[in-house]
């Protein structure tokens, strides 16, 4: 599913991407439970979301092995946090992992792909 979902994001500009409605929840209990994490991370109750459940599912896994991995705490934790207002869909991620530095909050988001095939 993984090299699949790597695949289909690397042809983001050439083709349709599937949008559906996406509880968070769920897909980050799926996240936290095949990381094995539970203990390590905890979530507010999120929200239900159009978008493409595979990125968001990365991108929760993402986070969670990164906030790990960048982590010299005894005991690493996550908090997901919902901040949602009416208008606006805000959900923040709060560790006591190392962060990321200045320099790079401005990159970090920013989609280049290259792909090598050996």
């Amino acid at each position: 599913m993984l090299v699949h979902d790597i695949l289909s994001y690397s042809k983001i500009d050439n083709e349709e991407i599937k949008f559906e409605s996406v509880e968070l929840d769920e897909v980050l209990s799926f996240v936290i439970d095949f990381l094995d994490v539970n203990d390590q991370v905890t979530f507010d109750d999120l929200t239900e979301v159009v978008c493409h459940k595979s990125q968001i599912q990365i991108l929760f896994q993402n986070l969670i092995e990164n906030g790990l991995k960048y982590n010299q705490c005894a005991i690493p934790s996550m908090k997901i946090i919902n901040k949602n207002s009416s208008d606006i869909i805000l959900i923040v991620y709060a560790g006591n992992g190392l962060g990321i530095s200045p320099e790079d909050t401005q990159s970090i988001f920013d989609v280049s792909l290259d792909y090598t095939l050996m």
